[in-house]
């Protein structure tokens, strides 16, 4: 009976973290393994006792305190890399300095937005002058057809045309 309870292999089973349940060889060796709910340690060390394997990524993403992470104005050009629990007096610190790299960066944003809008304005003149070149050869060439036509109704006609000849 202690062989059927303890040592048997082949016994019922179920998994602490999660109550799946199967023999005791399949839960130990193949599900608690991968068992979403089984308890991890933080890669950081942060001593959270309440991640999991199915949390853990999520962890490191959004909470962990020890997670290195970049300051939320490195789009903006500020270097600092450093812990989460370590952002909040970062970012109280550097105020200013945020403030005149997000004031650099807008200067240059205005600076190229009146560059695109300059290039905006020569390309509509642009299109205007194409637009009324096009115009006067479109018109060029209705007169032209018009004319030739007119030709060819009048050799058709026996007006004095090489047709009329023949």
């Amino acid at each position: 009976q202690h062989h059927q309870r303890k040592s048997c292999l082949l016994r019922p089973y179920i998994c602490k973290y999660c109550e799946y349940s199967s023999i005791y060889e399949e839960v130990k060796h193949h599900h608690q393994p991968v068992c979403p709910n089984q308890p991890m340690s933080c890669p950081n060390q942060c001593q959270d006792t309440t991640v999991t394997r199915k949390t853990l990524e999520s962890h490191l993403h959004k909470e962990c305190p020890l997670q290195i992470v970049n300051c939320e104005f490195l789009y903006a050009g500020c270097k600092f890399k450093g812990p989460r629990q370590d952002m909040a007096t970062h970012m109280s610190k550097k105020t200013e300095e945020h403030i005149e790299i997000l004031s650099s960066v807008n200067r240059e944003l205005i600076h190229n937005m009146k560059e695109k809008d300059n290039q905006i304005a020569n390309l509509k003149s642009e299109t205007l002058n194409l637009r009324k070149q096009l115009d006067h050869q479109r018109a060029s060439l209705t007169s032209k057809m018009e004319a030739l036509e007119s030709r060819l109704d009048d050799m058709m006609a026996g007006r004095g045309g090489v047709c009329a000849k023949a």
